[in-house]
């Protein structure tokens, strides 16, 4: 790893600049929702809050809000435990099935139209590809 790699942060437009967005809902009414999402924000350890988007809807307040975040993360600290997994194809698993399960299962399953979605769950459905 690199000395570039070892400390990082996140950016929204230029790097190292800490950027983050985020998206939530308050339970509440504008402007004291605002206020909130605010305060929030800053319990997150972000600075200079930026409200790009505020909705109230019904008694509650959907937000976009962009902060800073100013520190450094040190990937160097970072332990993480890799797991080697076997992937199995369609027939393996049909094998395993077979050989470790007492009953049949019974799948049941329904795709109307011809969308993108409805061509991939009918291709998954059936084994295809």
């Amino acid at each position: 790893m690199d000395e570039k790699e070892k400390f990082v942060k996140p950016y929204g437009d230029t790097k190292d600049d800490g950027i983050i967005q985020m998206s939530f809902t308050i339970p509440l009414s504008l402007p004291l929702s605002r206020e909130v999402a605010k305060r929030v924000v800053r319990e997150m350890g972000l600075v200079d809050e930026n409200i790009v988007y505020e909705k109230d809807i019904y008694g509650f307040t959907f937000f976009i809000i962009y902060g800073k975040f100013n520190k450094y993360i040190d990937t160097s600290k970072i332990k993480i435990k890799v797991e080697e997994t076997k992937k199995l194809d369609y027939f393996e698993i049909e094998k395993i099935m077979e050989e470790k399960l007492d009953k049949k299962i019974k799948i049941i399953a329904c795709t109307l139209g011809t969308d993108a979605h409805t061509v991939g769950l009918d291709a998954i459905i059936n084994a295809k590809g």
